[in-house]
């Protein structure tokens, strides 16, 4: 019914339904896919919380939190709205995050945070289902991997749409020099 809907609040009502849905799936799956969901709440968690410390207006820190996780908590949420800095958020869940997918997305870094955390978990997958053959982790490590190239590939074909040079095209995919 709203002609300019708040496209914020639609993202964390998607990640919400997503949540439910992940997690009752995972728990008639295996300990990997479990793993998946919650690393995967944890991050739409970690992606409010950034958001909050760079000041989106009118909303309640609290309310955007997604249960289902097992590494950031409501508490996160309003801790990053009181702070308003990603390095004060970064300075608070650096030991509880360390290790895991989410530590490579909140350390300050020139390529986007959602890259880093992608390639984090495609690194965590390829190491469980190394672990694990006989799994979910192997189809989760493959998915994950179909999803990164994917990324490239975009990433590529907008920089050459949009002139960019080799040297800022390998930059932004993580080719290294």
């Amino acid at each position: 019914q709203r002609q300019h809907p708040d496209l914020f609040r639609l993202d964390v009502a998607i990640t919400r339904a997503f949540a439910e849905r992940a997690a009752e799936a995972a728990r008639r799956g295996d300990e990997p896919m479990r793993l998946f969901a919650q690393r995967t709440i944890d991050i739409e968690n970690l992606w409010s919380a950034i958001a909050l410390t760079e000041g989106v207006p009118d909303v309640d820190a609290g309310s955007l939190f997604v249960s289902g996780g097992t590494l950031l908590r409501a508490d996160d949420l309003l801790a990053a709205a009181a702070a308003r800095t990603p390095v004060a958020l970064s300075t608070a869940l650096r030991m509880r995050v360390a290790g895991t997918p989410l530590s490579h997305a909140i350390e300050p870094d020139q390529r986007p945070r959602e890259d880093r955390a992608l390639e984090a978990m495609v690194a965590e997958y390829r190491r469980i289902a190394l672990r694990d053959p006989l799994s979910t982790a192997p189809i989760i490590s493959f998915v994950l991997r179909q999803r990164r190239e994917v990324h490239v590939l975009l990433t590529v074909t907008w920089g050459i749409a949009l002139g960019a040079s080799h040297r800022v095209i390998e930059d932004a995919i993580g080719v290294a020099a």
